[in-house]
């Protein structure tokens, strides 16, 4: 899937991404590596004031050429409408002021909107501003393209420079899968079994306590639901346990599940399941995929153009029974569950993080070049 072609070639990029989520996500990380190896020179940061200025006259140093901005949510969302504001409005200006000294504003949206629907009115309001700072965007299926420019007021000119590309897969990421068998025993979990799998932090958007009480609809006794991941509150974590009480098929691990741990639970499982009620993109869908493994989830966001018929089960968000439905026909196609995961595991080996570099540091040139035909310049940096 390609963007629009730049009119420059720089040869050598500074680029900065922020904010760094690379310690609890290996996304940035293995974007980050993966420019280095075509010379774009990528610096993370965690704070707005750790980005020094882009260089310039009198200014030599490594200041961005680009400023790459992934989640916008830590640096403008706040439980409070007035803290928001003030937020919102540092994050618009510290990007206005960048740009006015040189750099190139690109934006991978992520997230159409905060899951946890904290200040949506004032999120939008700041998104639409943010948008019209941009010198290009980045999505990752044309769901996302089509439905940014809808919500975001993207301007044309912009819209032809919104890149759409794959997101890279996590094959190998996380180290070896054991086999079944032994992934099994270590988890204490039956070899004959139908395992479904959740995976990944718990929050209210994800679904989970649903995903339990439909899984406990099933009549079957050779089927085992494993919840792995830690819950954002003290009250999810009860509503969960409450959900899934004397139902000896359900087994929970909700605490924090260590990168070495993620290919045992991949390994044991048969299919995984992300009953998301709120999704836009999803690394964890690309991470089941890139363990070979069947998907379960509803038709929400890019979903419908990462997992296909031969890879997993989508059901329609708006149907109550869609989730046990989907449930019910994976246990009915039980062997075919392995040919399932190996398609996925093909599908997703295409999705190299070398061929999201080379479109995302198009998406840089064509950035820079935006910026110097706007300001005049004879062309873009090298």
């Amino acid at each position: 899937m390609r963007g629009p072609a730049p009119s420059g070639r720089p040869e050598r990029l500074q680029v900065w991404m922020l904010p760094d989520y690379s310690e609890g996500n290996p996304y940035q990380r293995l974007l980050a590596d993966a420019l280095a190896d075509l010379g774009v020179r990528v610096s993370l940061a965690k704070r707005l004031a750790d980005v020094p200025p882009p260089a310039g006259p009198g200014r030599p140093g490594d200041g961005p050429d680009v400023i790459h901005l992934h989640w916008t949510h830590g640096y403008m969302l706040d439980r409070w409408a007035w803290m928001t504001a003030v937020k919102g409005t540092r994050l618009v200006g510290w990007l206005a002021a960048m740009r006015r000294r040189g750099a190139a504003i690109v934006w991978t949206v992520h997230n159409l909107h905060d899951h946890d629907r904290r200040q949506p009115r004032l999120e939008r309001f700041f998104h639409r501003r943010l948008v019209r700072l941009c010198d290009a965007l980045i999505v990752h299926c044309r769901y996302a393209r089509d439905a940014v420019a809808g919500a975001f007021a993207v301007p044309e000119p912009l819209r032809r420079r919104t890149f759409v590309m794959p997101h890279g897969h996590y094959v190998g990421v996380y180290g070896d899968v054991p086999s079944r068998d032994e992934a099994r025993y270590r988890l204490g979990l039956e070899r004959d079994a139908v395992v479904f799998l959740y995976l990944g932090a718990i929050r209210p958007y994800k679904g989970v306590p649903h995903l339990v009480r439909t899984f406990r609809r099933l009549d079957q006794a050779a089927v085992r639901l494993v919840v792995a991941g830690r819950p954002a509150t003290e009250a999810l974590r009860a509503e969960i346990e409450a959900a899934a009480q004397s139902d000896p098929r359900i087994r929970l691990f909700l605490q924090h599940v260590p990168d070495d741990d993620v290919p045992i639970f991949m390994g044991a499982a048969d299919a995984v399941v992300m009953p998301y009620e709120d999704i836009f993109t999803s690394g964890t869908v690309i991470l089941a995929m890139s363990h070979g493994r069947p998907v379960i989830a509803p038709r929400r966001g890019c979903l419908a153009e990462v997992v296909d018929a031969e890879g997993g089960f989508l059901y329609p968000p708006a149907d109550p029974a869609g989730l046990e439905q989907a449930l019910r026909h994976a246990l009915a196609c039980r062997d075919q569950l392995p040919a399932m995961g190996r398609h996925n595991r093909e599908r997703v080996a295409a999705w190299t993080w070398q061929a999201v570099a080379l479109e995302t540091k198009r998406a840089y040139q064509a950035a820079v070049a935006a910026r110097h035909a706007r300001a005049g310049g004879e062309g873009p940096v090298g």
